[in-house]
């Protein structure tokens, strides 16, 4: 038993062993022999041992030089492609194939001097082949047409209009729920019109959280609020909560330190159980010795 924790004890020991420098993605083995700086191990490095692989990002003067449209080409040097490696023997053929596109497969974000209106926004995703004569060109109206959308709404663009309707019987509450003002950020689908903005910022009065009752006076002295408790409506018509079940449903007691289940408490018990480990260890491993 004790050999068997001896042994045990030697294994986090055990270091794996490289032959070779060993060049990792983005670079290759350098030709010939080469050599570290020094003739020790912290001499070596990637710099040293390996050549860095081509990618088109080092050929961007392409983008000025006109080196995708040479001998009649209708393609475009494309930003997007500038981590993508260019193969040896890196000539005119070999960046052509890695970074360029056919103008027929440019996207709106490949035409980046060209804009949307005031009050519309680009999609740079879209599909926006050239449409000019020489096939190499695309023009502002066609762009417009292809890139340019009416920005996303979403339900804060609503909120004043729909909480005064509300309050007067309509908006959200004909469908006994209420505009929820924690779904501001989200988007309504379009057209945008009254069904769409009911589907995306309207919530049943049934799943209303203490958060949602923004009228309500507030909790007792020596009670908190905790606006995540669930408070569905209680009154006859289901779109309304009394300030008694609102003070039983939200109003709670300080916690106690001694119920804090915080990162603190965590931290500590992985560090607790990690010692007492280590201690049963020591003490087997002595016994045994």
């Amino acid at each position: 038993m004790a050999h068997l924790f001896r042994t045990l004890a030697v294994l986090p020991v055990v270091h794996v062993v490289n032959s070779a420098w060993t060049c990792p993605s983005g670079w290759n083995d350098k030709t010939g022999v080469p050599t570290c700086a020094g003739a020790v191990d912290s001499t070596c490095s990637n710099t040293q041992c390996c050549d860095i692989v081509p990618t088109c990002s080092g050929y961007s003067g392409w983008v000025l030089s006109g080196g995708c449209t040479a001998a009649g080409d209708t393609k475009f040097f494309d930003l997007k492609k500038t981590d993508v490696e260019v193969a040896a023997p890196q000539g005119e053929a070999e960046v052509k194939a890695a970074c360029c596109t056919p103008f027929a497969d440019a996207q709106c974000s490949d035409w980046n001097l060209m804009g949307c209106p005031i009050g519309k926004s680009v999609v740079g995703t879209n599909s926006a082949p050239a449409d000019s004569s020489n096939g190499m060109g695309l023009s502002q109206a066609k762009y417009t047409e292809l890139c340019c959308v009416d920005p996303p709404k979403m339900c804060s663009a609503y909120s004043v209009g729909w909480s005064l309707s509300q309050g007067l019987g309509g908006g959200c509450a004909e469908d006994t729920k209420f505009f929820d003002l924690k779904k501001t950020d989200v988007e309504v689908a379009a057209p945008q019109g009254e069904a769409e903005v009911k589907a995306a910022c309207c919530t049943p009065f049934a799943n209303a959280q203490c958060s949602d009752w923004t009228l309500m006076g507030g909790c007792p002295s020596g009670k908190y609020l905790l606006e995540t408790n669930s408070a569905p409506a209680d009154s006859s018509d289901g779109k309304v909560l009394s300030n008694d079940k609102f003070k039983e449903l939200c109003c709670v007691d300080p916690m106690k330190c001694a119920d804090y289940t915080g990162e603190m408490n965590s931290v500590s018990q992985t560090a607790a159980s990690l010692v007492v480990f280590v201690l049963a260890i020591t003490a087997v491993m002595a016994h045994a010795l």
